[in-house]
């Protein structure tokens, strides 16, 4: 039984009521019985009970005794108060969602110690992003049943305690757990600092376009499942196609080996696919244009690219397979043509030779003329200060040969054409979390000093991107609640309140129309997360 509040919008009085959640078994839905306690004054947190036939009838019902309808005196009634007010909703839902992942299992059995303050912090960066300053504040207007509060100065000497040896046993629980055989895809991210005491933080390649030392991060993801699997932190300095084969044997060590791996065109190399093959990877990726063998394969595939057969209807182009041999190795060629494909590009590419031109008019009298536009443009020198140009058409039309194509590489010969693209189209994911890790957790940044404190509070952001995806993964799978953000989810969330009356009864406000939509596209009954 719990007490729900409720607002009359007509009136704008509150009203209690006593709330039974039960099954109906000719709806075949969750129902409750509701019934009239009281008013509740805001002002002052006190129920009032309610006068009239209604409550003398419950008083009859519970005491055969009473036969009298004269008025009870209210006077002599204990009037109820609310001795605090918590948010419930967003904390019980994450634990709800731990326990749906595996997760909270995995994070019990590799930190049977702290697993409580792990996951309390992984909910706050849910809900806050990774700056600890305030998880003290959030603690105070946040109920969380399995552990105590904590502050930011406790966050760092969890984060500090967390060990690679730690880390790695729940990467190997993680990966068994998450055992179902789906494609990983696989790249790699760059977290800047300003610290000079994190080893690993060193100038490279910075993706954000900032000029600061920063640590890589290798992520895998499920294509299917949409969820993080693992990662693994390497130097900054260190360029991508050459990080492959250092995450690929760490990856193996925890279990990750039974798979195809999807990676970006980044990351292909002859070292890199001599690698993959000689150990037996299964892979796909995107073939760079720059390799002779793309013109080849298009030239090969255009002869009867576009026969009834080779339509792949989910995705609305024409797809063939080609053998190829690549660097000295064996591999099948995935060729995709589309015509609104090849619309858009040539549009963009005679857009970019109309920019070069307005470009090479400004700079009539320039002494210098940049490498790129040669690329188009045959330019001629007239003096030391002018020169004249004109278009390439030569090399402008090998362009548009192309165009309209892309070829997909792997060494998977019993996939086709179809499955080779959903495939590989499953690793647009690993944009978005990367995206959601860097900007909604608030990781773009380390604002630690520490090694081993950064370390820690990577895993824990990691634990909260698991959830975080989850969540969102659910909303966005669902009709009823895929036009919600993350956000609007979370504010419905939060304000679903634990109430502690002044008898120390534990209640809840009313679930909403929009709160219930959110809980059931999680898959969890509303009744389920109701204090008893």
């Amino acid at each position: 039984m719990a007490i729900v509040i409720q607002r009359n919008k007509r009136t704008n009085l509150y009203y209690a009521y006593e709330s039974q959640g039960y099954w109906n078994k000719e709806l075949k839905q969750a129902r409750c019985h509701r019934k009239l306690v009281g008013r509740y004054n805001p002002v002052t947190k006190e129920i009032t009970p309610t006068d009239g036939r209604m409550r003398r009838a419950m008083e009859r019902k519970n005491n055969p005794d009473i036969i009298s309808d004269k008025p009870v005196d209210n006077k002599k009634k204990e009037q109820l108060t609310i001795n605090k007010m918590q948010s419930y909703g967003i904390s019980a839902v994450m634990l709800h969602i731990a326990k749906q992942t595996g997760l909270l299992g995995v994070l019990q059995n590799s930190f049977p110690s702290k697993w409580e303050q792990m996951l309390a912090v992984a909910f706050y960066i849910v809900t806050h992003g990774g700056v600890m300053s305030y998880i003290e504040d959030w603690f105070d207007e946040t109920k969380i049943d399995f552990v105590a509060s904590f502050n930011d100065g406790q966050c760092s000497k969890l984060f500090s305690s967390i060990t690679y040896e730690e880390r790695q046993q729940f990467f190997k629980e993680w990966v068994k757990y998450r055992s179902e055989q789906e494609y990983i895809a696989y790249d790699v991210t760059s977290i800047s600092t300003y610290s000079r005491n994190i080893e690993l933080a060193e100038y490279g390649y910075n993706r954000d376009n900032e000029k600061l030392p920063m640590v890589n991060y290798g992520m895998f993801y499920g294509t299917t499942s949409n969820m993080p699997v693992y990662y693994n932190a390497y130097s900054g300095s260190i360029p991508d196609v050459a990080s492959l084969e250092y995450m690929l044997l760490n990856a193996k060590d925890i279990g990750i080996n039974k798979t195809t791996f999807v990676i970006d065109e980044g990351f292909v190399s002859k070292a890199n696919l001599s690698f993959l093959l000689e150990n037996q990877y299964s892979f796909i990726t995107i073939m760079p244009s720059s390799k002779d063998e793309y013109h080849q394969l298009i030239n090969s595939a255009s002869i009867d690219i576009e026969d009834g057969e080779k339509w792949i209807k989910d995705y609305k182009v024409y797809g063939t397979q080609k053998p190829v041999l690549l660097d000295g190795n064996n591999l099948y060629a995935h060729v995709f043509y589309s015509n609104s494909r090849k619309t858009s590009e040539i549009e963009a590419h005679y857009d970019y030779i109309d920019k070069l031109q307005m470009e090479l008019d400004k700079l009539s009298h320039s002494k210098t003329i940049p490498n790129r536009y040669n690329a188009y443009f045959k330019i001629e020198e007239k003096a030391s200060s002018s020169f004249s140009y004109k278009i390439d058409h030569q090399k402008a039309n090998k362009k548009l040969k192309t165009m309209g194509y892309f070829i997909l590489l792997t060494n998977n010969p019993d996939l086709t054409s179809a499955e080779v693209l959903k495939i590989y189209r499953g690793k647009d994911i690993i944009e978005k979390h990367f995206d959601q890790f860097k900007n909604d957790l608030d990781f773009g940044r380390l604002r630690t000093h520490q090694m081993k404190t950064t370390e820690g509070k990577i895993f824990v952001g990691f634990l909260a991107l698991i959830l975080r995806s989850h969540m969102l993964n659910l909303i966005k799978r669902n009709e009823a609640t895929k036009q919600y953000t993350f956000e609007k989810v979370l504010i419905e969330l939060k304000k679903i309140k634990s109430v502690i009356l002044s008898d120390m009864k534990q209640v809840l406000t009313i679930i909403t129309k929009t709160q219930r939509l959110i809980l059931a596209s999680l898959g969890i009954d509303k009744d389920l997360i109701l204090v008893e």
